[in-house]
């Protein structure tokens, strides 16, 4: 626990994500791990949670999937954590209480079910709470009762469901649908006439370029990272255990780091990018190379950062990479003295970019 709020304190800091004052939205699945977790991060006195959302609460307890729930591909992250969570009963009986120590406002609870007599029962038993000032009731769970149909995939059964709901609660009520259907316009319409205002979304479009994880890799894959950077939000990401290399940049005083990446993870264009290096929470800029090392004679794909102003053993550790920026494609130099000459030019570039010659 300790470990990883260092490492939030230290995100939060380097990248100013979050000033003291600024105001934020948390979600937790439930449990007195969560609990803790979020006591913990209200006494960072970092930052000052604006809203909390008990996530993903049913009516019986669920364990959840099997591990691992986590899988990275080419397009990005799939999860399937499989709703786990300890029950209503017990986020009524031990998770609220804990909570209103140190958030003193109103919380949203988020409520799953299989069933139409699930919703209208864990609905009720939370409508029932002061703590709980409003309800998402997601309906992309499956109805175990229909034929394993989601709720939200059909307009007649979300209709059905966010009726049985607004019945029994007198708390503002929001439906979550699923983005898995092929006509949302009709089922959002089924809720609005359910009793539930309805506004759609229309796509997003940054400097007129539709917003897609399709034009996403397409810049990636053609170098154009600050660009990839803009239409993502934040920087490009890639975590992975440092692995025994050649050890070749050591002869040259710059020691890179050899990444291990997971197999189908999207790995930019091959060449020279400006990143920063997150190790145990602390940040370093470092000039990162993204393909076969042709001067050395390499032939299989690497990711290699040299992690500036570090100093230290990092094999076996886990460490992140964010990339900012393509400096320059990946060339075959003459020597390693050129080569060498060309790193330290890429490393000026990298402290430019981040300020901190």
């Amino acid at each position: 626990m300790q470990k990883l709020l260092s490492h939030m304190r230290a995100a939060c800091q380097q990248y100013e994500m979050i000033k003291e004052g600024d105001r934020i939205a948390v979600g937790v699945s439930g449990g007195k791990d969560s609990v803790a977790l979020l006591a913990a991060m209200a006494n960072l006195r970092i930052f000052y949670p604006e809203k909390f959302e008990l996530v993903a609460i049913t009516l019986d307890p669920r364990f959840g999937n099997p591990t691992p729930r986590i899988a990275e591909f080419t397009g990005g992250m799939l999860n399937s954590v499989g709703l786990q969570n300890p029950g209503v009963d017990h986020v009524i009986a031990h998770e609220l209480p804990e909570m209103k120590k140190f958030f003193h406002k109103p919380v949203m609870a988020n409520v799953s079910g299989f069933s139409i007599e699930q919703y209208v029962e864990t609905c009720k038993k939370l409508d029932a709470q002061e703590q709980v000032g409003w309800l998402e009731v997601n309906i992309s769970c499956p109805n175990v009762h229909g034929g394993g149909m989601s709720f939200g995939t059909d307009p007649a059964m979300a209709k059905e469901v966010t009726q049985a709901v607004k019945a029994v609660t007198t708390k503002p009520v929001i439906i979550k649908l699923s983005p898995n259907v092929t006509d949302i316009v009709s089922i959002a319409k089924a809720c609005e006439d359910a009793g539930i205002a309805c506004a759609i979304v229309p796509e997003q479009t940054l400097e007129g370029t539709t917003v897609s994880s399709t034009h996403i890799r397409t810049l990636m894959e053609t170098g154009d990272m600050e660009q990839a950077v803009a239409f993502l939000g934040h920087p490009h990401v890639l975590s992975g255990q440092v692995v025994p290399g050649k050890q070749l940049g050591r002869t040259i005083g710059i020691p890179t780091a050899n990444l291990q990446l997971p197999d189908g993870v999207l790995v930019p264009r091959f060449g020279v990018y400006c990143c920063k290096a997150i190790v145990d929470g602390a940040v370093y800029p470092a000039v990162t190379n993204v393909g076969t090392r042709p001067t050395v004679s390499g032939h299989h794909a690497t990711v290699e950062p040299w992690i500036l102003d570090y100093s230290g053993d990092l094999y076996g550790r886990e460490i992140t990479l964010e990339f900012y920026r393509f400096l320059r494609p990946e060339m075959k130099f003459a020597d390693l003295s050129a080569l060498q000459a060309q790193i330290h030019e890429d490393a000026r570039e990298v402290r430019a970019y981040f300020d901190v010659m």
